[in-house]
């Protein structure tokens, strides 16, 4: 997703969750830290334990025998550890050791040059390991003399102790994240849901339908936008006002200039003119009748792009008008070789609708029909009781192509414009004004064995009821 289209649900996730992350990742360090410090304090106080108890034990054998001796039972239970291996030296203050393990490395100068007990870290054989150096003053000989007592042991517990500490705290945190990012991800959803219900409400709508945006469970930072949203749709509202407003009167203006141009036209034909101007009068004749249909489609379209959610609709047996639409046009049909007939229930079907704007409608869609099928081409008009009810023009004529099928609604589209077929370009831009206003849809599909195409006329489910009232506004 690119940064123009960035997601405002990732967005406030991510900057709800980043913050609790990084006092994970800072907790977690602290934390760590303070309770490994704690507890390099308590075992190096018992490592100290351990060489303060061997100091005591070489005062001890310095008193009682003039010299320095470590029993090695003593040395081996004051030494004992079940988890980590421990070890001991004596060095003088040159760094000469006396007794001990030999492999434990000789003390840093540091270590030499104090007296008081220090801790450093050494290596063993490889190994890591934790040395304490403690001072002692022994009178040998008659000589006063400054030994440092070395213990060491492996890291093994500490090294534990430490994984346990990590883990105790991490994976509690760990979970807590994971569930404050279910809690947030859900509140995000509940926050945003507003906005999802005004898209809903907008997105379902006609392109006629300029009702302000529901603003009632919208939040205050977002309403200053769904204001200016409902302000742009009551300017365009404005202007589709003006622009049907114009096509209805500059229609009916037409009409009585075309209606006298008419007359004028009968009357000249019933002259004696010569063959030229009779084919001039009639030609006349044919282009004044084209005028007065696509006058005739466009104050239809107006008519229902006006009428919208506001049609008045009444019960009516749609198979009833399906009948009577194909009785009315079947002598067309037969004047071009044509078999229109009609295939449906035997009862009753009723829905609610406007009758004069579902006349219009199937007869758009029978006379395009006849218009585009060949002689000889057959036509069904055919109705299913459903649900949902369905209308479908079906032809057996040379079809649509299939790039040309999305564009077969738009106004004054025409596709076979090549062969000059009589038409203005409204009329399937009528019928989905009208199925638009009663709820429908129209679909255009392709007819029996790839010839001819089909158009459906689905009605809402709600449409068709026993139970339907007389009007409804």
């Amino acid at each position: 997703m690119s940064d123009r289209h960035r997601s405002l649900r990732r967005t406030l996730l991510i900057w709800q969750l980043a913050p609790l992350l990084v006092m994970l990742i800072v907790g977690t360090v602290v934390v760590y830290r303070l309770a490994l410090g704690f507890a390099e304090r308590e075992y190096d106080h018992a490592l100290y334990e351990s060489a303060f108890d061997i100091t005591q034990l070489l005062r001890k054998s310095a008193e009682d025998s003039g010299r320095i001796h470590l029993p090695n039972s003593a040395s081996e239970l004051i030494l004992a550890d079940s988890d980590d291996e421990t070890f001991f030296s004596i060095i003088t203050a040159q760094g000469m050791r006396l007794i001990g393990d030999a492999r434990l490395p000789l003390s840093p100068a540091k270590v030499k040059s104090t007296n008081e007990a220090v801790y450093y870290n050494s290596d063993l054989g490889g190994k890591p390991v934790r040395v304490v150096s403690t001072p002692i003053s022994i009178t040998l000989q008659g000589q006063q003399q400054l030994l440092h007592v070395q213990v060491a042991e492996t890291l093994n517990k500490r090294k534990r102790l430490a994984d346990q500490i990590l883990s105790s705290f991490v994976v509690p945190q760990i979970v807590l994240i994971g569930l404050s990012a279910i809690l947030v991800l859900f509140g995000i959803r509940r926050g945003l849901q507003p906005l999802d219900e005004v898209r809903d409400a907008i997105a379902h709508r006609s392109y006629l339908d300029m009702r302000p945006a529901p603003t009632t469970q919208v939040p205050v930072e977002v309403l200053p936008l769904v204001d200016e949203i409902n302000g742009l749709l009551k300017r365009l509202e404005t202007v589709f006002e003006g622009q049907k407003r114009f096509t209805a009167d500059a229609a009916h203006q037409l009409r009585t200039p075309l209606a006298g141009l008419a007359a004028q036209t009968d009357l000249a034909l019933g002259q004696d003119n010569p063959a030229p101007t009779t084919h001039a009068l009639l030609q006349i004749k044919t282009v004044s009748r084209r005028l007065n249909h696509l006058i005739h489609q466009l104050l239809l379209l107006s008519r229902s792009e006006a009428a919208g959610g506001n049609a008045l609709f009444d019960k009516l047996d749609l198979r009833e008008l399906a009948r009577e639409i194909v009785l009315e046009n079947a002598p067309l049909a037969a004047n071009k070789g044509i078999d229109l007939g009609f295939e449906g229930e035997e009862t009753p079907v009723t829905i609610r609708g406007n009758p004069q704007l579902l006349q219009e409608l199937l007869l758009n869609l029978v006379e395009n029909a006849i218009r585009y099928t060949p002689s000889g081409g057959q036509i069904t008009v055919r109705l299913e009781a459903g649900p949902p009810v369905c209308l479908s023009v079906e032809d057996n004529g040379p079809g649509i192509p299939l790039e040309e099928r999305e564009r077969v609604f738009e106004r004054f589209h025409r596709v076979d414009r090549a062969n000059a077929v009589e038409g203005t370009g409204l009329g399937l831009a009528i019928v989905q004004q009208i199925a638009w206003t009663h709820g429908a849809t129209i679909t255009l599909q392709e007819g029996k064995d790839g010839r001819g195409c089909v158009f459906r006329v689905e009605f809402p489910n709600h449409n068709h009821h026993h139970d339907i009232p007389d009007k409804v506004q």
